[in-house]
């Protein structure tokens, strides 16, 4: 268990919002890191699968919109963000990650797999499927 900062480098940059610089600041990435809180309201957040795309694999909070795609242990990692233990399993699920790079690696190819699966291509098409049943019906 991570009870003390053991790692102290964060780097808290601008946004970015270009396709490529986003690439960009991914691919100098380990890990994706998206503690987000939101119960509900977030539709499917796209920051994990951007990250999975590159290769990253994720630690996202333990809500029902990431089952969607993580499958953790697999291409991620989920933590439990409810209680007073939030940040300490936050810093033990990326402590698994940064002290096993054969794991990293494992989930960083599993990661773009998923990522693939939801390419916008692919996406799209289910889209127009979809569309098409419905004005069949």
């Amino acid at each position: 268990s991570v009870s003390q900062a053991r790692y102290e480098v964060v780097e808290w940059g601008e946004p970015v919002y270009g396709v490529e610089e986003l690439a960009a600041v991914y691919d100098k990435g380990d890990i994706l890191v998206y503690p987000s809180v939101a119960e509900t309201g977030e539709a499917m957040p796209l920051a994990p699968l951007e990250g999975m795309a590159r290769g990253l694999p994720v630690v996202v909070s333990n809500l029902e919109v990431f089952r969607e795609y993580l499958v953790p242990g697999r291409n991620g990692v989920s933590f439990e963000h409810r209680g007073g233990r939030a940040a300490e399993n936050l810093a033990d699920a990326l402590a698994k990650l940064i002290e096993d790079p054969s794991l990293r690696q494992a989930m960083s190819k599993e990661a773009r797999a998923t990522a693939e699966k939801y390419a916008p291509g692919k996406i799209s098409n289910l889209y127009l499927k979809a569309f098409e049943e419905i004005l069949r019906i």
